[in-house]
């Protein structure tokens, strides 16, 4: 009898601490995220935000559905506050879009800085690697177009 007592104590427990409104407006996010329907999954995410202002997942995802909407500018905004707000060591994902945020916009040595910390903690890091490579084309690229254009004004 006291055993079923304490599993009903615990079981109540577990479901004060979960709030289900908060449960509910994640799985539409990810519905909204599974069908591509960005601008619902922000409105979504903005009202996960008036919930859980601290929950950093929530401020990624933002950014994230920014970023798929190509605005890398909201997108930066929104993954900066996710890295503030994220106490835990692994930022890899959010450094990670963060950085192709700044591709999109053209910064590339932000870009390059974030994603040379990102190889250097961890070496075998394939993503970070190869977007690294990437923005160093891309920096290429813009340098020939810099020296084409003063080549065009002499």
């Amino acid at each position: 009898m006291i055993k079923y007592i304490i599993f009903l104590i615990l079981l109540a427990s577990t479901i004060q601490g979960v709030d289900y409104n908060e449960y509910s407006e994640n799985k539409k996010t990810k519905t909204y995220f599974e069908e591509e329907n960005y601008e619902k999954a922000i409105e979504s995410l903005n009202n996960l935000v008036e919930m859980n202002p601290s929950n950093s997942k929530y401020y990624h995802n933002l950014g994230q559905a920014y970023l798929n909407q190509k605005k890398p500018k909201d997108a930066e905004k929104y993954f900066l506050q996710s890295l503030d707000l994220n106490k835990e060591k692994n930022k890899r994902n959010t450094q990670l879009n963060l950085a192709a945020s700044y591709l999109m916009q053209q910064k590339i040595s932000k870009a390059k800085k974030i994603l040379k910390k990102l190889i250097i903690e961890n070496p075998n890091d394939f993503k970070a690697k190869h977007n690294y490579e990437l923005a160093t084309i891309l920096e290429k690229i813009k340098e020939e177009q810099n020296q084409d254009e003063q080549n065009q004004d002499e």
